[in-house]
């Protein structure tokens, strides 16, 4: 069976990056499993390698969440959104979870259009599990080997003669979450400024600060993954650094999170959080997207 996506390009800046041929979606090579205590560090896309963690007046949440009849995958159904002060624009997302599988149906949500960025999160719940995805994907992934479970994020841009539906195989019967995210106008040649894939321990489940390169204009993507959350919210104390920006949540799916954040500060991210019940083991990725020039 085919090893999992990843890439093959290391902790460049974006100007090399760009130099090397390196644009977040260029080349992948065999994972490696990393030390338990070492997490990517928070100044730099993508990771060299695989870690292993095993340590460690509310927002605007946006569309609602409607399930179907099954209850097992939910939609929005409403028209693009504006995500805040740049050109970058959410779209829509799915999400959808199976008890045991070792497949993942992946339907492309509705008002998808050519170009549009695909971000995909995935928890599995066996750390050793391999995820091989359909040709044109790109990912990362961090594995918890101590609470035996394993995050994924994907991503590729929509094309015009896309399949409606596409699967990705696992190696191992487990349970699953699936969660996808699109948004319009992001760098088709160069999407990503920064970013980064950490590990998460406890609650509130934190996504690190990073350093953009670009000074305006960049939307921010979280997507978080737990091994035992169910429950997301936004912290109600004060002071709140998610308070400081326009963090929306896009998905709530048991074990997964994923929201968005414009630049509309200067300098680094802030650190934002949400309250994650019961706490638990996880791992965020937080990336910097690109507006189209």
């Amino acid at each position: 069976m085919p090893r999992p996506l990843f890439l093959r390009c290391g902790v460049l800046s974006i100007a090399a990056w760009i130099a090397a041929g390196c644009n977040g979606l260029a080349g992948i090579h065999e994972p490696l499993e990393g030390p338990s205590d070492v997490e990517t560090p928070p100044d730099a896309f993508p990771p060299a390698d695989v870690r292993d963690s095993s340590s460690q007046e509310q927002p605007d949440l946006g569309p609602p969440l409607r399930p179907d009849a099954s209850g097992q995958e939910v939609s929005t159904d409403s028209a693009p959104r504006d995500a805040g002060p740049t050109t970058i624009r959410y779209r829509n997302m799915l999400y959808s979870t199976a008890d045991r599988t070792k497949t993942i149906e992946v339907t492309i949500p509705k008002f998808v259009e050519p170009d549009d960025l695909l971000w995909l999160t995935i928890y599995t719940d066996l750390a050793n599990t391999e995820v091989s995805a359909p040709t044109g994907w790109e990912g990362s992934e961090i594995r918890n080997s101590t609470h035996d479970f394993h995050s994924w994020w994907f991503w590729r841009f929509a094309a015009v003669n896309d399949a409606g539906t596409e699967w990705f195989s696992l190696n191992y019967e487990t349970k699953v979450y699936t969660a996808i995210v699109v948004y319009s106008g992001v760098d088709p040649r160069s999407p990503f400024d920064r970013g980064t894939f950490a590990p998460t321990t406890g609650s509130p489940c934190k996504a690190p600060s990073i350093h953009p390169e670009a000074t305006s204009g960049l939307l921010f993507l979280a997507a978080f993954i737990n091994d035992e959350a169910h429950s997301w919210k936004f912290p109600s104390a004060s002071p709140d650094a998610s308070r400081n920006v326009a963090f929306t949540a896009r998905v709530d799916n048991i074990g997964l999170f994923v929201g968005d954040f414009p630049q509309d500060f200067a300098g680094d991210t802030p650190e934002v959080w949400v309250d994650c019940s019961p706490p638990g083991d996880g791992a965020v990725a937080v990336v910097s997207l690109v507006p189209a020039r």
